[in-house]
């Protein structure tokens, strides 16, 4: 058994500093040592020199005792984390990629994943909006002050700010219009001079029918840019409002995205009272809905199963195993509801511990009357 069965430990840094071991919150302890945990939780795997977390708590200006004071901090983390986690390599330090998470890293891999998606684009937005949903805040408030930090925190929010626009681009070539539309008043509210998302809106609009709106939107950015900036709108936002007034039929949907429903795989079992009539599996609690946390690897793997069968029609199993709390349970519902939310009929099927058929969760699964 690997040690990352033993235990899970996450951080999240995409907000205020969050410690996790085995789903229960630890306290990390006073703000430079909160500062030395999510300076490492940026970069597991890789160690990090004193000088170099030195220079991210203290910026260029630190105090004589800063090289000591790093070595106790480390010495405070060490006996609050399960043993080795936080190891010591030639001097340096890092923390051990077998068995720590960090939000961050699940991000820009949910990112990497999205770019894989082009030609999927509500499976895209998914992933996207997924990627999304792990920030809570700020990024790195603890050692954004200085330069490193700083800067890490900008190239994060700059990561967040593009999947942002993206997930509404990918909304809109699926012909969610009105949900982008909802989506990005609220992203220009939060930044009102970025002009892509202004485009975004302006074509949202048009395809909902508020032509007006969409000129208006227009108007209100041009207005922004001009008081503050003392510039003019770019050229795709002026040539997109001469193409609005025009009707120009390129703005319309040229083809909505195929709906990805139950009948798009190869003899699936029709769900029950037709799709207008789909229900929630009765597993997919609404409080699970989006409380996971961690499990990240193991969801992405039912995930892939899952896009490889909506692009090839042909069924694929995916099993899995674990002791007791291990989230046998959590994981499955979780990856449910994403196949819901995709269109996909879902069953659920629970075995008796005491029959030894290993067939018998498939008989389930086949006559429960919890269909969707």
């Amino acid at each position: 058994m690997s040690r990352k069965d033993d235990f899970r430990l996450w951080v999240g840094v995409l907000g205020p500093l969050r410690l996790e071991v085995d789903r229960v919150e630890i306290s990390v302890g006073p703000p430079k040592a909160r500062g030395v945990l999510s300076f490492l939780a940026t970069r597991i795997g890789n160690a990090a020199g004193v000088s170099e977390i030195v220079e991210a708590l203290w910026g260029e200006d630190p105090p004589l005792s800063a090289r000591k004071a790093v070595q106790v901090y480390v010495s405070g983390l060490r006996r609050k984390l399960p043993v080795g986690v936080l190891r010591t390599v030639r001097g340096d330090y890092l923390l051990d990629p077998d068995v720590v998470e960090a939000d961050v890293g699940q991000f820009e891999m949910l990112l990497a994943r999205a770019s894989d998606l082009a030609d999927d684009p509500r499976c895209r937005s998914e992933v996207l909006g997924r990627a999304l949903d792990l920030w809570r805040g700020e990024a790195l408030p603890d050692i954004s002050q200085h330069d490193i930090g700083r800067a890490e925190a900008v190239r994060l929010t700059e990561l967040r700010l593009r999947a942002e626009e993206e997930r509404c681009g990918s909304l809109l070539q699926s012909g969610l219009h009105q949900v982008a539309a909802e989506e990005l008043m609220a992203l220009v509210g939060a930044q009102p001079l970025r002009e892509e998302r202004w485009a975004l809106l302006m074509i949202a609009l048009y395809r909902c029918g508020r032509k007006a709106e969409a000129l208006r939107s227009y108007q209100q950015i041009r207005s922004q840019l001009a008081n503050e900036l003392g510039i003019e709108p770019g050229t795709k936002l002026s040539e997109l409002e001469l193409r609005i007034l025009r009707n120009d039929p390129s703005l319309d949907l040229a083809e909505a995205s195929p709906r990805l429903d139950g009948d798009h795989f190869a003899g699936a079992a029709p769900m029950i009272g037709g799709p207008d009539r789909r229900v929630r599996p009765r597993l997919l609690l609404p409080d699970q809905e989006g409380s996971m946390v961690g499990r990240t690897a193991e969801l992405s793997i039912v995930d892939q199963s899952m896009d490889r069968v909506f692009a090839r029609g042909r069924n694929e199993f995916v099993l899995g195993s674990g002791e007791p709390g291990s989230g046998k349970t959590t994981l499955p519902s979780r990856a449910g509801f994403n196949a819901f939310e995709r269109g996909a009929t879902v069953m659920h099927g629970c075995c008796d511990p005491y029959i030894a058929s290993p067939y018998q969760i498939f008989y389930v699964g086949y006559t429960t009357k919890y269909l969707a």
